[in-house]
Formats: C-alpha cells, sequence, structure tokens
C-alpha cells in the first residue's frame, strides 16, 4: 500500500489517528508533533474527507537527520533524494490517481520548503529549494513551474528529520467551502466536537458562539440534532448567521442575542455544551476573567442534563482557574493541549 502522511495543528495528532484509524484500509505507521504518518490503500477517497488534518501528501522521503550533516549539507541531501527516484516514480503514480491526471503530458511542480532548527536560515532555504527542484527536474514526468504548478513538492528539514511529500490538494482540507468567517479553527471545532463524543442525538448550546463555527462543524460534521448559539454582540451574529445561510445549516441551529451570564433557558435541557471562551480579549482584567468564568460555569451547570458533556476551549494561563471554579458534580474527563497560532490553550472536558 502506498506510505502517506498528513500534517495537523499542535495538540491534534490523537484526533487525526483516531480519524485515520476509523478507516477500514488505512494503518497509522507513526505519529511526530504535526505529522501522522500511514499506508492506505490509493483507492481510498475517504481520505479527503478526514476533519482534523490540514493537508494530505504521498510520501516520498521520511529519514532521520545525521549529526553534522549541516557541514555537508548539498551531498547528503542529493544522496537522500537521487537514492529515491523509484520511490517517486511510484508515489507520482499514487499522486496521478488522486488528482485524476490522465495525460502523459510532465507535471508543472514548485518546492515548497521548510527549514526549521538548525537550518532555519534564509541563505540555506534558496539553496536547498535549488538543489531539490533540479534534482526532481531530472525526472521526465517532471518540469519546475514556479507560477501556475500541478504539484507541490512539500520538503520539511529540521533537526531530526527530513520529509519529502506530494501534496494532494491545492487547497487545504481545513478550508470549508461553507464557513465565510471564520472564529476558532474549523479542525479545533471538529477536535472540540469528538472529545465530548458528540452524536446525532445531542442538543448543542454554545453560550458564546461568536460566528458560529462551533456549531456548524457540530451540524455539517456530527449531524447534531439541534443547536443554540448566545451571543451578546450584534455584529458576531450577524457573521454568525451568514455563515448559517452558507452553510445550508440554519434549520438545525437558533441563534440568541444575549448574556450567556443570566441564565434564561430551561434548566436541564441540553446534553452537550461547547465554548470557546474569549481568552481575556474582551476581559482584560483577572476579576473580571474570574467573574466570566464564574458565571458561565453556573449557566452551563444550570442548563445541562444530567450526564451531559462539556468541552470548553480555554487559553493555557486560565485553564486551572477554570477546572477549580467547576461544580463537584462535574467529573474531569480530558485535557488537550494544543495552540491556536502562538497562544497555548486546552480543550478540557467533563461530564456532569
Amino acid at each position: 500500500m502506498p506510505d502517506f502522511f498528513c500534517t495537523v495543528g499542535f495538540g491534534l495528532n490523537n484526533f487525526a489517528v483516531l480519524e485515520l484509524e476509523a478507516l477500514p484500509t488505512v494503518t497509522v505507521k507513526k505519529t511526530l508533533t504535526g505529522k501522522v504518518f500511514f499506508q492506505s490503500d490509493r483507492t481510498v477517497t475517504s481520505l479527503l474527507a478526514l476533519k482534523t488534518v490540514e493537508r494530505i501528501f504521498v510520501n516520498v522521503v521520511h529519514d532521520e537527520v545525521e549529526p553534522n550533516v549541516i557541514n555537508s549539507l548539498d551531498d547528503w541531501l542529493a544522496n537522500k533524494l537521487c537514492s529515491k527516484n523509484s520511490s517517486l516514480d511510484d508515489s507520482l503514480l499514487t499522486w496521478k490517481e488522486f488528482a485524476k491526471k490522465t495525460s502523459d503530458d510532465p507535471i508543472k511542480f514548485r518546492i515548497n520548503a521548510r527549514l526549521s532548527g538548525i537550518f532555519r536560515k534564509s541563505s540555506l532555504f534558496q539553496r536547498v529549494s535549488s538543489l531539490a527542484g533540479n534534482i526532481f527536474q531530472q525526472n521526465s514526468s517532471l518540469v519546475i513551474d514556479l507560477h501556475k504548478p500541478d504539484l507541490e513538492i512539500f520538503l520539511h528539514l529540521n533537526n531530526s528529520f527530513f520529509t519529502v511529500g506530494l501534496q494532494l490538494t491545492k487547497k487545504p482540507l481545513s478550508d470549508r467551502c461553507y464557513l465565510d468567517h471564520i472564529a476558532v479553527r474549523s479542525t479545533v471545532c471538529v477536535a472540540m466536537c469528538m472529545a465530548v463524543g458528540l452524536s446525532s442525538d445531542d442538543v448543542l448550546l454554545d453560550p458564546m458562539c461568536g460566528a458560529a463555527t462551533i456549531l456548524v462543524e457540530a451540524v455539517k460534521q456530527f449531524d447534531c440534532k439541534a443547536a443554540v448559539g448566545v451571543d451578546c454582540d450584534l455584529l458576531q451574529l450577524k457573521l454568525a448567521q451568514t455563515n448559517l445561510n452558507t452553510s445550508l445549516s440554519y434549520p438545525r441551529i437558533e441563534l440568541v442575542c444575549g448574556d450567556s451570564r443570566i441564565i434564561f433557558f430551561k434548566q436541564q435541557q441540553f446534553d452537550v455544551v461547547l465554548c470557546d471562551v474569549p481568552f481575556g480579549r474582551k476581559f482584560g482584567v483577572p476579576t473580571e476573567i474570574r467573574l466570566l468564568l464564574t458565571s458561565i460555569v453556573k449557566t452551563i451547570d444550570a442548563v445541562l442534563k444530567p450526564k451531559g458533556r462539556i468541552g470548553i476551549l480555554i487559553s493555557e494561563k486560565l485553564r486551572q482557574s477554570l477546572i477549580d471554579l467547576c461544580p463537584p458534580c462535574w467529573s474531569l474527563v480530558e485535557q488537550h493541549p494544543l495552540r491556536l497560532g502562538t497562544l497555548p490553550a486546552a480543550i478540557v472536558t467533563w461530564k456532569k
């Protein structure tokens, strides 16, 4: 079976592995921070339906970096890439099947190089890109085109590993065509839903919904029975309504203009509560943040059914404060550290 790898956001490896292992002809081989390596039947188009990954690549090279290799980098790279000629031919066949390329015309490509660690130097970037491009162009099936390539060849070199892959899709899988406004990255929204085991039987509340990206993903990807989003910001609710209209998920999502610090729903109405706490962007003073968390916890506890599940996306700085505020009837289930951009955060889940 062909070898692949996918890239994932920091902290989302486990969710990507769960998705991959649920596919019948996939075998996960290895995980690294930000990447999952696996084998799959090349006919499995369901790979393109993965919800927690950024991009998928046909694997060409994945080798450990030897000590002091920077002293003879050009020779080492040339040796690694030239020794993979047969692997490249097989990888190109797999890529062409996925890309539905049937002609024998040369494939236009460009190198997308990412260097980190000791290799993160502007002078090395151009050197490595040119060297790799020249070696790959020796293959009769490939021709360099920096402006309109058919294929992006991903090359990542860091202190530990050298990885090369053929990118399967031009756009990331995380780009959802049905979302016009992104408040929380779609892959993180899906991870939140997976973390609480969201199902088609659940009625969901997001008490601080913003542009409703969590709610839309819950309906589109998990067939959630019904969902309610609350926000006190009319501009955010307008963005949310646009997302609902574009995604055609408005029949199952209700938007409410209100303040979730005030309880105005029926008691024990919801099966699941998911929430992206605003990380102090609106509540910059520590005392105000604590008051916000206290009020939100009180609201969630009131409207959640017994045995209901809670998933909260919270900054690392506020995580322990939130846990300390939770009532005894909430059982802490899991904590999933991740990053939103450069901000350390976590998805924390409970069961009531």
